[in-house]
């Protein structure tokens, strides 16, 4: 399901940036799973009080699991930020996640990007909402993956609890069906297509001034 051998988050550049480019050490992780922990909990809880339970111990059994890692990617979609098996486990990326200011912003989006894809481990095949304001979206703003009121549509959160966390009772197995591929939608600095749209605009604005000046001339 995935390419380039899974690492620690820990390991990865996108994450060492905000540690004076070192690993962080054993208790600046735990901060951190905690933080994403807890804004987890948070997202679904602000999404019509959901309450599935969630823990970091992976000693303990759980009916699906979500590994966080680095220098891995989705091989079919090199793009997407997370991949998940419906009804399964999934992994979250945490090498996409680069367009953050600062910590908080990559805890933020870390627990976006699980709880999204904890959606799909919870058995909800499709993207509800097509409008990208919400987290069930097929592919997210960056801005909509850091803040803390984001949540998933009334659609989503009716879809959620109909399958109540449980296992996959259809019988699926891995790759099956395959679904969750988040993308960031559009990073914090301008796409090509925007970086070309200006550029249209300051050659048309050079061009009409151009134009003024040589009427002066005349």
């Amino acid at each position: 399901m995935t390419t380039g051998g899974a690492q620690p988050w820990f390991t990865s550049p996108v994450v060492e940036k905000y540690f004076g480019g070192q690993a962080p050490n054993p208790q600046q992780q735990a901060e951190f799973t905690n933080a994403v922990l807890d804004h987890v909990n948070q997202t679904f809880q602000l999404s019509g009080g959901l309450a599935p339970k969630i823990t970091l111990d992976p000693n303990i059994p759980t009916n699906h699991t979500l590994s966080v890692v680095s220098g891995t990617s989705y091989g079919p979609n090199p793009n997407a930020i997370g991949i998940t098996n419906v009804g399964s486990n999934g992994f979250s990326f945490i090498d996409k996640l680069s367009y953050g200011d600062s910590l908080n912003d990559l805890e933020w989006a870390v627990a976006h990007n699980v709880s999204h894809e904890l959606m799909h481990a919870f058995g909800v095949s499709g993207h509800d909402d097509q409008s990208g304001e919400f987290l069930d979206a097929a592919s997210a703003k960056w801005e909509m993956l850091t803040s803390p009121s984001t949540r998933f549509s009334d659609a989503a959160i009716a879809d959620i609890k109909a399958r109540a966390f449980a296992p996959n009772s259809n019988g699926f197995t891995s790759g099956l069906q395959l679904d969750g591929d988040l993308e960031i939608l559009a990073a914090p600095v301008p796409e090509p297509a925007t970086w070309a749209v200006w550029g249209l605009a300051v050659s048309a604005a050079a061009v009409y001034r151009r134009r003024q000046l040589r009427r002066k001339a005349n």
